[in-house]
């Protein structure tokens, strides 16, 4: 106790004093035991010696008890503070994803809604409709190529078929008429 109260080793005022007060409360202990020697003959007397170590040690330890809590109260709280911030943090992160998810959808949906309007656009102008290009031939074989295409035209006509493979000068067109269709775009938005 000499040495906690002159030296006074924490930092904090309130440690040095909760030691102080560990010490004093030991020290009763202490007292306490030497009266159950035969110091005391009395048997009585121990007996009730024994309920008063008993109150010291559970004075002891409620106010232990009440001090530590006391003093964790403002760091339980922060850290109540910081796990709740966490939680709010995880379910707005999990909207903010449903929400991505969502918005992709709708992304893709748009897109689509406007590839659909471009073909409409493409046939009302009477650019080709067509399912896959294919690569160009060699210049050898491009006349036999045009003799198979008028051929393929001639049967689609008589089978009745919409969707017939583009050449080369269909697709010039239709990239030609595209590039019509966004200009015309610009023009609309530098217009509004």
């Amino acid at each position: 106790m000499i040495i906690l109260g002159r030296v006074g080793p924490f930092v904090e005022k309130r440690k040095t004093s909760f030691e102080l007060f560990s010490e004093v409360s030991l020290m009763l202990v202490m007292y306490h035991m030497i009266c159950f020697t035969p110091f005391v003959p009395d048997v009585q007397v121990r007996f009730y010696l024994g309920y008063s170590v008993c109150a010291v040690i559970c004075f002891h330890l409620l106010i232990s008890f009440g001090l530590l809590a006391n003093w964790n109260r403002g760091e339980l709280r922060i850290r109540y503070i910081k796990w709740k911030g966490k939680r709010e943090y995880t379910a707005s992160r999990k909207a903010l994803k449903k929400f991505w998810k969502e918005r992709k959808v709708i992304r893709q949906e748009a897109r689509k809604q406007k590839r659909e309007e471009m073909k409409r656009k493409m046939e009302s102008r009477g650019l080709p409709r067509y399912e896959e290009s294919k690569e160009e031939e060699p210049e050898s074989s491009q006349s036999s190529a045009s003799l198979s295409a008028i051929e393929e035209e001639k049967s689609e006509e008589e089978s009745g078929s919409t969707f017939r493979s583009a050449t080369s000068s269909e697709i010039k067109r239709t990239i030609i008429g595209l590039q019509e269709m966004r200009e015309e775009q610009e023009k609309k938005q530098i217009e509004n």
